[in-house]
């Protein structure tokens, strides 16, 4: 078992946004706004109503979004490092590719305007350049939604042409002021509900729009854009009957996507580090788990398709567990990883943490083949533990490192209950401690750089936390 980076990520999310809003919440006077301004009204063109309390957005026609920054820098640094780094397959690329992607989804969410009670919005301090102006608001339609992220990236004159005939496009070069009205028109909408196949409501499942020729992203990837469609009203959450309505889409072919994300049985925040990535199911219109089967449909103007149901099949799901073990002696190791990956659709992957007792856990696997990698296996002794926001984080001291090594697995009609995935052990040996030093490793590194802000350190044999000295009173 090991501590997850993505939990200490996670934690320098939440330390950035109490940073930022305590930066916000001690200024005390008005910040001096340069730069053009761009303002205007938007208006619903089926009533005439304005756009209450939606959004517009500002998009750079050429600045490159946060993902792209951020994965140019972070390759910049890996080749600064002067490790030799090994070849990136294609899979790797396409997952860099879609979580750039997805993180220039959610930088464009900075630069949002609020639309007033009468329709109106405002932009100050806009740097110069030239920018795509568009309104989202429920159930009408994006004037940005017809083009893909390659469209809007492309600087070939006829593309770019037919995105400035369909967007309203600015350019701002100083400090003018720039005036933009909007006219939006409501889109097509499909409605049904999500079951069981035992005929029981789906609830709380993130429900959205696909359009039917798309590639389907890394479901690593699909969690984060269901959170960002449910933001921007996207996505639609299954009630208690199970009931969802998809509105605001443009004409085109389509496929419904159904997601749910829950921790994985036997594990809670209190153990996190032992779930990997937990249970991820994914379900499309034509009551399946693979995208390739998933049935489309077509949506035109402002039509309404209702009784769009899905079914989850459940009956067809499977559970995968297995051991890790040594090689040398069959001791099973207590900590890495496992990435289970379906050989039909390399886009789904998942991964499990190495148990205590060497096993590892997948439940609710769809039928088909899959290739088991172990990974970052190694014999730990756990040090102590930090108490991370009420998560128990075991501090670990590693002993030994062993090879990663792969098996296929087929589940067709049983689950799979004895896997094994036999190591080696390496040549590495721990390196030498400095005199009254403690070696932790990177993932331990990260969490306890945050963990100091948010925790108390707690010793081996229980959860008491070390006492503070007493505070002397004032004379």
């Amino acid at each position: 078992m090991r501590p997850l980076r993505s939990l200490a990520l996670l934690s320098a999310s939440a330390l950035v946004s109490l940073t930022l809003n305590s930066a916000l919440d001690a200024q005390t006077g008005t910040p001096s706004v340069t730069g053009g301004t761009v303002s205007g009204r938007v208006i619903c063109a089926d009533t005439n109503a304005p756009a209450r309390f939606g959004k517009v957005y500002l998009k750079s026609t050429h600045d490159e979004g946060m993902g792209d920054v951020f994965t140019k820098r972070m390759q910049s640094a890996m080749a600064a490092d002067g490790r030799k780094q090994p070849p990136i397959t294609e899979e790797q690329k396409r997952a860099q590719a879609a979580a750039a992607r997805t993180m220039n989804h959610a930088g464009d969410l900075l630069s949002a305007a609020t639309i007033g009670m009468n329709g109106e919005y405002s932009f100050p301090g806009v740097k110069p350049g030239t920018y795509y102006v568009h309104a989202v608001y429920r159930g009408y339609v994006d004037s940005l939604a017809n083009f893909s992220d390659e469209d809007l990236a492309s600087t070939v004159p006829a593309v770019m042409s037919r995105i400035s005939s369909a967007v309203s496009t600015i350019t701002i070069t100083g400090d003018e002021e720039v005036h933009v009205d909007l006219r939006l028109d409501r889109g097509a909408a499909v409605s049904g509900k999500i079951l069981y196949d035992d005929g029981s409501p789906a609830v709380g499942w993130i429900v959205t729009p696909e359009r039917a020729k798309d590639q389907e992203e890394f479901n690593a990837m699909i969690a984060v854009q269901q959170q960002l469609a449910v933001a921007t009203g996207d996505a639609a959450i299954t009630d208690d009957q199970g009931r969802y309505r998809l509105s605001g889409l443009p004409p085109g072919e389509y496929i419904v996507r159904a997601y749910l994300q829950a921790l994985p049985i036997g594990v809670s925040l209190r153990n996190l580090g032992q779930g990997g990535d937990g249970i991820r199911l994914i379900a499309y219109s034509g009551d399946t788990f693979h995208r390739k089967a998933a049935k489309s449909f077509q949506l035109s103007g402002s039509t309404e398709r209702s009784g769009t149901d899905l079914t989850v099949p459940g009956h067809t799901l499977h559970s995968l567990m297995g051991h890790v073990v040594a090689l040398s002696d069959g001791h099973t190791p207590n900590s890495g990883t496992v990435i289970l990956t379906s050989k039909e659709d390399p886009a789904v992957s998942l991964k499990a943490g190495v148990r205590d007792d060497g096993s590892f856990h997948y439940d609710y696997l769809p039928s088909g083949t899959y290739t088991l990698k172990a990974s970052d296996v190694a014999d730990a002794r756990t040090t102590g533990k930090t108490n991370l926001l009420g998560m128990s984080i075991p501090n670990q001291e590693i002993l030994r490192k062993y090879t990663d090594t792969t098996a296929e697995v087929v589940l067709q009609d049983n689950d799979a209950d004895s896997v094994r995935l036999s190591v080696a052990q390496t040549d590495w040996t721990p390196p030498a401690k400095r005199a009254g030093a403690k070696e932790v490793d990177t993932d331990t590194a990260v969490g306890g750089a945050l963990g100091k802000l948010f925790t108390t350190d707690e010793d081996d044999e229980g959860d008491k936390p070390k006492e503070r000295p007493k505070q002397q009173p004032k004379q």
